[in-house]
């Protein structure tokens, strides 16, 4: 199974069906009185992302089956993706395409990518160009992180 699949399937297989609360989480659940989307008062339920187990709120019973049957989509970086790395990418994605992953391309032209999804349709993989999200290369971004020093101490130490 190629890697793509893999990620795909345990996206799928894998989901979370008791979410995760902390204890200020708790609280806030058993004090709540309405759905934290409609805002209306409903027999509640916890109400959170099947992928990550991370609880989101309150929510009637309709609209946690709503949530709970959206996408799921994982967003994937590559820098300067559009120009050099997805041309690779979608070489090995469309080896891998079957009847359930399919690879779908958005691209400004033949040469110039935008974002590729590869998956079915209710979990897939985004791989989008970081580069079109800044205005620098990754070098000055690199030297920007002198300008935030507890995100040093807290991540990368």
């Amino acid at each position: 199974m190629s890697i793509f699949k893999k990620i795909t399937y345990n996206i799928k297989h894998n989901k979370k069906d008791k979410p995760i609360l902390n204890k200020y989480e708790e609280d806030e659940f058993q004090e709540a009185t309405e759905c934290y989307i409609l805002f209306e008062e409903n027999n509640k339920v916890r109400e959170h992302d099947h992928l990550s187990g991370k609880y989101r709120g309150a929510a009637c019973q309709s609209c946690n089956t709503k949530e709970g049957k959206a996408t799921k989509l994982i967003p994937v970086f590559f820098h300067n993706g559009s120009n050099y790395d997805f041309h690779f990418l979608i070489e090995e994605l469309m080896k891998h395409e079957d009847e359930y992953n399919k690879v779908k391309l958005l691209s400004k032209n033949s040469e110039n990518y935008i974002s590729i999804d590869y998956g079915s349709y209710n979990r897939k993989l985004r791989f989008l160009d970081s580069y079109r999200f800044m205005l620098k290369g990754l070098s000055d971004i690199a030297k920007s992180m002198d300008d935030f020093p507890i995100l040093e101490k807290r991540v990368f130490r």
